[in-house]
């Protein structure tokens, strides 16, 4: 018995020392790993196109009323014009770069990184307005206004991305992975990377939304109906 339970604690000494060295390695490996990655920033291409903007004059109140539904959740039925902007962002999948650190260990960090911004503007406005009439000439100014806010507003998200893609590449994600966990860690990464510009969007978004609001407010609107009269 005595042999036994002696046997047994070299046994688990053991066992403690190589996990402990194991963990040591690996922290290691890991520290290396985000060195290179730091060491080789990756490019970040940000693609942006505002698009021409368009006019459509042949919609009447309940098309108007129906497309102010679904991008303002309003209801209002006296429009004579909408200005839908229609932004998109996208992320193409992120360029990996793969390093064989130790034996089937890879160090995996992002080579390139690409994101698609654009804007497709639409100015709608009333079809039974004349267009020698001062309401038609009113609309198309506040359509155009609408445009020139989305152009400001994609030009400072832009900024934006150029400043913070650098640094979600840096302390985001750098794995080290076996050889056979490439597909996965790549579509992890990838999700990491659009979750965190995503949120970016949403907060220019949201912004973009409030500006657009302020001008469709009840006040604007009166004083533009003034200038009319």
């Amino acid at each position: 018995m005595r042999i036994y339970l002696t046997f047994l604690c070299i046994v688990s000494a053991l066992v403690l020392v190589s996990t402990e060295a194991f963990c040591a390695s690996y922290n290691f490996i890991q520290q290396q790993c985000r060195e290179l990655a730091q060491k080789n920033p990756p490019e970040i291409e940000i693609i942006y196109n505002y698009g021409e903007l368009k006019y459509n004059t042949d919609l009447y109140q309940v098309d108007l009323a129906q497309i102010d539904a679904v991008l303002n959740h309003k209801n209002r039925g006296d429009l004579t014009g909408l200005t839908d902007l229609d932004p998109v962002i996208e992320m193409d999948g992120a360029v990996l770069k793969y390093k064989v650190m130790d034996g089937d260990r890879i160090c995996v960090y992002p080579q390139k990184l690409t994101v698609k911004v654009k804007y497709s503007p639409t100015v709608y406005i009333l079809t039974t307005l004349p267009k020698d009439s001062c309401k038609y000439k009113m609309a198309v100014r506040h359509g155009q206004a609408h445009a020139e806010l989305g152009y400001m507003m994609l030009n400072l998200l832009v900024k934006a991305l150029r400043n913070k893609l650098p640094e979600i590449a840096k302390y985001t994600t750098v794995n080290v992975i076996n050889s056979t966990d490439g597909e996965q860690t790549l579509f992890l990464m990838n999700e990491t990377y659009q979750r965190q510009i995503y949120q970016l969007w949403e907060v220019f978004n949201n912004a973009l939304k409030e500006r657009q609001l302020i001008l469709d407010s009840d006040e604007v609107f009166a004083r533009e109906a003034g200038m009319c009269l």
